[in-house]
């Protein structure tokens, strides 16, 4: 089987991560920056990832592997908090009024005051639960002015129940006011959000933003400013194949540990920082199976192929507390032809104050937050629906 180590012979890399949604060119999966290219002669073609490529600003510790005889103790109590759930109440219909349907379920996060709020990117759409499934408020629809969204792709709360939502290059702010959700402010940023958490009320972003030198996430300040940017992860010589494609990921803050961290979407590492950009530890998964990409400078385009065996991509990155969820989804050929995103998803808890972790489990639910005895985790399949779980020791 085709593992996730890479090496440093540009040569022997045939399997490579991508995101979902790439294009097609032909019979085969892949993203051109510039377009099909007609000439089939190519100069040159460079593999991705090689290790010369990766940057790691601490040596690679933890490898997890589904072989781990005996995982961490701390990720052990976790996956036993998480199987140990107490009830579990579903939340949407395949049929129905519009607000008890989903469209698609995007991100969601759950307030420190309990409620939980859910960004549903079809609907273009926050909906604010209770923890017994009751709707309490809605906010947002599709459009141009204050509060609108065009296409919002992740959120999250910070200790003052301030809801952000990242949407292209903007950044949506909403206030929960414990019986309604008020528009605040948008900020705008020079580059489009891929993913956003918070530790305590300092935001960060991950973009990819050509004027910071490389680095892959952003300290928000209160205006739309970078206080901080930081994470050096992957190098290349053409800068737009660097910013489009390696450099994409997921970011997680973990309140508990103090730590943000980032999943690299296109190889198998997970690297972590102090809120202030001090580098912590780098843990690689070794099941991950990878996409094929292929560079051709000559033509100046990239290719991402879908390998014979399936290639992995991290659908979600959540922090718990201490921890961190990963959920690994598989995409496979027949998939892509069947508009599949994924066939399954194999589940990773990591402790975020050290980096070790451990494979938990295959599942088909996508673990969303947790906070508290509240776990909240969602389901496409046969409609989209989320679950919210509550341990035994749970209050409502």
């Amino acid at each position: 089987m085709m593992s996730a180590k890479v090496g440093a012979s540009a040569h022997s890399q045939q399997a490579h991560v991508a995101r979902p949604g790439v294009i097609g060119c032909a019979a085969v999966v892949a993203i051109y920056l510039l377009g099909c290219a007609p000439d089939a002669t190519i100069e040159k073609i460079i593999h991705h990832p090689n290790d010369e490529s990766i940057v790691r600003e601490v040596d690679r510790g933890f490898i997890i592997s589904k072989s781990l005889e005996k995982p961490p103790i701390g990720a052990i109590r976790f996956a036993s908090k998480e199987l140990s759930r107490g009830t579990t109440i579903s939340v949407g219909v395949l049929e129905g009024a519009d607000t008890a349907m989903f469209g698609r379920i995007e991100d969601a996060a759950i307030m420190r005051t309990g409620e939980i709020v859910i960004l549903d990117s079809r609907m273009t759409q926050l909906r604010v639960y209770g923890t017994d499934g009751e709707l309490l408020a809605t906010g947002g629809q599709y459009g141009l002015g204050p509060g609108e969204f065009r296409a919002p792709s992740a959120l999250d709360v910070d200790d003052d129940n301030h809801i952000y939502v990242a949407d292209r290059n903007a950044i949506h702010i909403f206030d929960w006011l414990g019986d309604s959700l008020v528009y605040r402010q948008t900020l705008h940023l020079q580059f489009g959000v891929i993913d956003l958490c918070t530790l305590g009320n300092i935001v960060f972003v991950h973009g990819l933003d050509l004027g910071s030198g490389g680095k892959v996430i952003h300290r928000l300040g209160s205006g739309g400013e970078f206080t901080l940017s930081f994470g050096d992860i992957y190098r290349m010589d053409g800068a737009e194949f660097e910013f489009t494609t390696m450099r994409r990921g997921r970011i997680a803050c973990a309140t508990d540990a103090q730590v943000v961290a980032f999943a690299a979407s296109y190889f198998p590492e997970i690297h972590a920082w102090t809120p202030e950009g001090k580098p912590l530890w780098v843990t690689s998964i070794e099941d991950w199976l990878l996409f094929d990409i292929e560079e051709r400078p000559t033509e100046k385009s990239m290719a991402i192929t879908v390998s014979d065996e399936g290639s992995h991509f991290p659908r979600n990155f959540v922090a718990a507390g201490k921890f961190i969820v990963l959920d690994l989804a598989l995409r496979t050929k027949e998939g892509v032809l069947g508009k599949v995103e994924f066939v399954n998803l194999d589940r990773y808890v990591i402790d975020a104050s050290n980096g070790k972790g451990a494979y938990m489990r295959a599942t088909q639910a996508l673990f969303l937050a947790a906070r508290g005895e509240t776990l909240i985790t969602t389901e496409h399949d046969p409609f989209p629906r989320m679950l919210i779980h509550r341990s035994a020791g749970g209050r409502r």
